[in-house]
């Protein structure tokens, strides 16, 4: 039997996070025989994919279920824990395949490294655009919680002044990028002072229009012809998108051809009272 080996805890897994640890947790869930592989199944390093989808999810509860463990299909402490000690109980067959071990250990700490240094660095850097990308994030985390609409409770983020750790559970794609530039500390990219009204038209007619490729952080990606949908850049070649009941995502910017990309302004709106950034990172 191996000697134990601890495996970092890197934050709370769930539907729609990519990462390697996730990669880490697929190979645990082979090891302890929760994931279906048979003796035809590629190695890891080929069939492994970094992100966690309703599938994985669902082995996770098969897992949890087993374990007596709460049963979230969201991979907590409880369940890293679990998870990190199946690996030494079970030796060759083709469950060697997959566990965390020495070498997963060494990735699992990497990726918590670098999540403390991207939370210490949003903790610090008191801007427009940290805010901005950790308020996005923060809908990311909670999109379970954030429902579509159209209707009269799309601006409901604006309409009640929220801040985080508050966020709306309904909005579109133009109201959810609307209230990312409210709770920011921006001016209103529709240029409408925030009242409750704007759309893709309001905010695709200002700014300064960019290269998808070199689009800096908070711009706005318009997508569609004619445009029906925009998601906001939250770092270099990625955006946060709320275009349907599943939730905010975080993607690629070109997960679909964007059409037009527009930089706006991004200075303190007078008034603006900033608030602590680990309201939206630690939740």
């Amino acid at each position: 039997m191996a000697a134990p080996v601890r495996v970092p805890f890197t934050r709370v897994r769930r539907v729609g996070m990519k990462g390697r640890d996730i990669q880490q947790d697929r190979r645990a869930l082979t090891r302890a025989g929760y994931w279906p592989v048979n003796r035809t199944t590629k190695p890891p390093t080929f069939y492994d994919k970094p992100i966690y989808t309703h599938k994985f999810a669902m082995y996770v509860r098969r897992y949890q279920r087993a374990k007596h463990l709460p049963v979230t299909g969201q991979i907590d402490r409880a369940t890293h824990n679990a998870l990190a000690r199946e690996y030494r109980d079970k030796k060759g067959g083709v469950h060697a395949y997959g566990y965390y071990g020495r070498a997963g250990a060494l990735v699992m700490a990497d990726v918590a490294r670098k999540l403390r240094a991207q939370e210490a660095y949003l903790l610090s850097a008191g801007t427009v655009v940290a805010r901005g990308v950790a308020t996005a994030l923060m809908c990311v985390r909670h999109r379970d919680s954030i429902h579509y609409t159209q209707g009269s409770l799309r601006m409901m983020g604006v309409n009640r002044r929220l801040y985080p750790p508050s966020f709306p559970t309904y909005g579109d794609c133009s109201a959810m990028v609307t209230w990312w530039y409210f709770a920011s500390g921006t001016a209103d990219p529709n240029g409408l002072g925030y009242s409750g009204l704007g759309y893709t038209g309001t905010q695709q007619n200002r700014g300064q229009s960019v290269r998808w490729q070199a689009a800096p952080t908070m711009a706005i990606a318009f997508y569609g012809h004619p445009i029906e949908h925009e998601a906001m850049v939250v770092r270099r070649g990625m955006v946060v998108s709320h275009g349907s009941e599943i939730g905010p995502l975080l993607l690629a910017i070109n997960y679909r051809p964007p059409v037009l990309v527009k930089a706006h302004p991004l200075k303190v709106r007078p008034g603006f009272k900033p608030w602590p950034l680990r309201n939206a990172t630690a939740h």
